[in-house]
């Protein structure tokens, strides 16, 4: 494949409500993904900027982790968003000791263990916890790609969701066309790129 544009997320399928719903902690088989969250940087922006590096796209576009509307949210999963959003001290420990049985075989320390526990949670925080660092990758390397032909930028949607635009708290079907219209247009902004980010 010789893509000319690459969109690529990667976010909710490595989130949690472990110690608040235990379908949703990793055990022995899953323990990886604790680590492709805690090494996000490397074992998915770099990863990804890599392989548009060698197909020889023109532009590489990091899709941001959807917003999460708690108040769309029922049931355990309001109580669950409730709890991990305001950083409930129990219920974090919780996730500290479902987690702590997978510690030696993936080789976590302590300070993993929490920040996976606190940040990879499956709301809003956990999201933008991401972004974040989607936001610092492409900061870092924009002028280097450029030097190598490689325009990299964001396609923020996160920014234009909101609880109107989505009925499961997750997804945004509602707000699909102006999602779609962002993305052209975005993709058609950067493709026009021709000064060097370091100007």
């Amino acid at each position: 494949m010789g893509p000319n544009v690459i969109v690529a997320n990667m976010a909710f399928h490595w989130f949690h409500l472990c110690g608040y719903s235990e379908k949703m902690c990793p055990d022995s088989k899953d323990a990886p993904i604790v680590l492709r969250w805690l090494n996000y940087r490397e074992t998915w922006l770099q990863r990804v900027y890599d392989l548009a590096l060698k197909s020889g796209a023109a532009l590489l576009l990091f899709k941001t982790a959807n917003f999460i509307c708690s108040e769309a949210r029922t049931g355990d999963w309001l109580e669950g968003d409730r709890l991990y959003s305001s950083f409930d001290g129990e219920t974090i420990a919780n996730c500290v000791s479902m987690i702590e049985p997978i510690r030696d075989s993936v080789g976590l320390t302590n300070d993993d263990i929490l920040r996976y526990c606190r940040y990879a949670q499956f709301t809003d925080v956990g999201s933008r916890y991401l972004n974040r660092q989607i936001d610092d990758f492409v900061e870092e390397v924009r002028s280097e790609a450029f030097d190598a032909g490689l325009v990299v930028g964001i396609f923020n949607d996160h920014d234009i969701e909101s609880c109107e635009t989505t009925e499961d708290a997750i997804h945004h079907k509602i707000g699909m066309v102006s999602r779609i219209r962002l993305l052209t247009n975005t993709i058609d902004s950067y493709l026009n790129c021709t000064i060097s980010p370091k100007s």
